[in-house]
């Protein structure tokens, strides 16, 4: 189980570590199996868990969308708890593979899905000279001055990462439309 703040690599970690054991990783956004009928979400978790049997790498991004505490009494509460339920029973039953979870919020998993997972790994927020160190790699590989970007005490890799892209395409863009070439077309 991966955990911490958002845009701060938790998913990227995932499929790499897949890619570096030879593995293919599907990244799983599980806000995208949770459907609105009754038990198609538990049946969607349960063709996922198909590609672990084969020895695959799943990344079930955000995990918390359909791993929160079960409780409740009302109908949306018993789907919520049926669809944990069939993930604890798959995540029982696997046998191969390598599953990966991502979330914002272990606060909010259901106990019994943190028990599941063998380790669990802080991703914390970067500290300012981690994110100056991504920041001039950045700048360098895009060939930018590394004053173009501001970086900032609590930024997220994400943030730097795209801050840094959106320089470089505005320069870019400006190159373009400053060549001759561009104009003579």
């Amino acid at each position: 189980l991966f955990t911490g703040p958002p845009g701060n690599g938790k998913t990227s970690c995932a499929a790499a570590l897949a890619t570096s054991l030879g593995r293919t990783a599907y990244v799983v956004s599980l806000s995208a199996l949770v459907q609105s009928y009754m038990g198609s979400t538990g049946a969607n978790l349960t063709k996922l868990f198909k590609l672990l049997h084969a020895g695959h790498c799943v990344v079930l991004d955000e995990v918390d969308a359909v791993g929160g505490q079960r409780g409740g009494h009302d109908a949306a509460d018993r789907e919520r708890a049926l669809t944990v339920n069939v993930l604890l029973t798959e995540l029982d039953a696997c046998q191969g593979g390598l599953l990966i979870a991502t979330t914002n919020r272990p606060d909010i998993l259901d106990p019994a899905l943190l028990r599941r997972f063998d380790e669990r790994f802080e991703f914390p927020q970067p500290t300012i000279e981690q994110l100056w160190t991504l920041h001039n790699r950045l700048c360098d590989g895009f060939g930018l001055k590394r004053d173009r970007v501001e970086v900032a005490e609590g930024m997220s890799f994400d943030a730097i990462t795209k801050a840094v892209k959106r320089v470089a395409r505005a320069e870019l863009v400006a190159q373009l439309e400053a060549s001759p070439q561009l104009e003579a077309s």
